[in-house]
């Protein structure tokens, strides 16, 4: 019942990724914190950046691609020198795409995207450091939303 009383409806005319952002990473800490007993950070690195590529490419590329462009190109950008000059991860991001023509609030979207990471082969991710930040954009045109979430080393 509480979880109804502060879900916050979705006005799809007036979409605040701001706030979708928000409230993933609250779920996202309330998620950490109750299995994996750590607290999570939220930073800005790169997020108008990250914004932009995906309000740029969503259209153009395959959810796959548009992953993999923001992983390689983009937050590797930010890796540790030592990291960027091997084969290894060290920033990690993970993207979703819904259609939201069922889907009521911005607490129940960022739980759909929690679920589909955990389902997925995301999964070896989550937990992957203690610093993330979730960045959010809605195509109004196609009424879908992309959501990524990183993890930052």
């Amino acid at each position: 019942m509480s979880a109804a009383v502060h879900a916050q409806t979705i006005d799809f005319n007036h979409f605040d990724e701001e706030k979708m952002n928000q409230v993933l990473f609250s779920k996202m800490k309330d998620y950490t914190k109750s299995n994996y007993s750590s607290p999570l950070v939220q930073t800005n690195i790169g997020k108008e950046r990250i914004y932009r590529f995906i309000k740029k490419n969503c259209d153009n590329l395959s959810l796959e691609e548009l992953n993999a462009k923001i992983n390689i190109k983009l937050l590797r950008k930010w890796d540790s020198r030592a990291i960027s000059q091997t084969d290894l991860l060290g920033n990690v991001g993970m993207i979703s795409s819904m259609d939201c023509q069922n889907i009521k609030t911005y607490q129940e979207l960022a739980g759909r995207c929690i679920t589909g990471w955990l389902n997925s082969e995301n999964l070896i991710f989550i937990k992957w450091s203690q610093i993330a930040e979730a960045t959010t954009f809605y195509n109004r045109r196609t009424r879908e939303v992309f959501v990524l979430w990183a993890y930052y080393n």
